[in-house]
């Protein structure tokens, strides 16, 4: 963000399956300070299941943490780039 006081209430990437007309992947990018909240984000509109998003990504890209969360993970998110749903690593893309 160009603010840092402001944060967007909508993911910084989105990977979208036009199949399905439904999001499936969301990431989003942080620092340090922002990490708490876009996990929060992260979980609620993975959890929240408006989209139909399976998965989705907090990259802190002041540390090159990558943290994952998947619908049904309860609100706990696991420590990797490693997609589920691509069979992939995100990391990769960097």
């Amino acid at each position: 963000m160009l603010a840092e006081e402001y944060a967007a209430p909508v993911p910084d990437v989105v990977l979208y399956d036009h199949q399905t007309e439904q999001a499936r992947i969301i990431i989003e990018v942080c620092k340090n300070t922002g990490l708490k909240h876009d996990i929060s984000k992260v979980v609620k509109l993975t959890d929240g299941e408006l989209y139909g998003i399976l998965e989705g990504f907090v990259y802190n890209y002041k540390t090159g943490q990558w943290l994952r969360y998947r619908l049904g993970d309860g609100g706990l998110t696991t420590e990797t780039s490693f997609s589920d749903v691509l069979n992939l690593d995100l990391n990769g893309f960097l």
